[in-house]
């Protein structure tokens, strides 16, 4: 194959692939299935978008049980999590009331995309663009960014 068409192949791939990471959940119209674990619009799902932290959680008793609920809106500076030019959260860590209203920002021109406890189930968060959630039930809950692993800790008073 000549450098051209090789180059032109690459450019189409990585296009297509910006493009799929771009179908994940980047406001609350997104979709997800009736299941206890998130799915984003891109997995074809129905039904509300949330997140059951007991289905994801470690073993560990401190860990959540309550649902995390993606939700419209946009938090204020001090329940915002923002993402960092090395996929970490700044603050790494934040208190929120059970059914309070926390945000995810991706300040950046990048793709992050979290989850919450073991779950395999994301929400794609592109450059300039942010996600909300509240969270049920009072618990200690992780969040992980799912490219560079980094977390975050939520921890939700009643």
């Amino acid at each position: 194959m000549s450098f051209p068409r090789r180059l032109a192949a690459v450019a189409l791939t990585a296009s297509f692939l910006l493009g799929v990471a771009a179908c994940g959940s980047s406001g609350a119209s997104d979709s997800s299935s009736d299941d206890k674990a998130t799915t984003t619009a891109a997995d074809g799902g129905s039904g509300d978008a949330t997140t059951t932290a007991a289905d994801s959680g470690s073993g560990d008793t401190a860990q959540g049980t309550g649902k995390v609920t993606l939700a419209d809106g946009e938090a204020p500076a001090d329940k915002t999590f923002t993402f960092t030019s090395d996929g970490g959260f700044d603050p790494t860590s934040l208190e929120v009331n059970v059914g309070e209203l926390f945000t995810v920002k991706n300040g950046g021109d990048g793709v992050n995309a979290v989850k919450f406890g073991d779950s395999s189930d994301t929400y794609t968060i592109t450059g300039g663009l942010i996600e909300s959630f509240t969270i049920d039930a009072p618990g200690t809950y992780t969040m992980t960014e799912d490219l560079t692993s980094k977390t975050a800790t939520i921890t939700v008073t009643a």
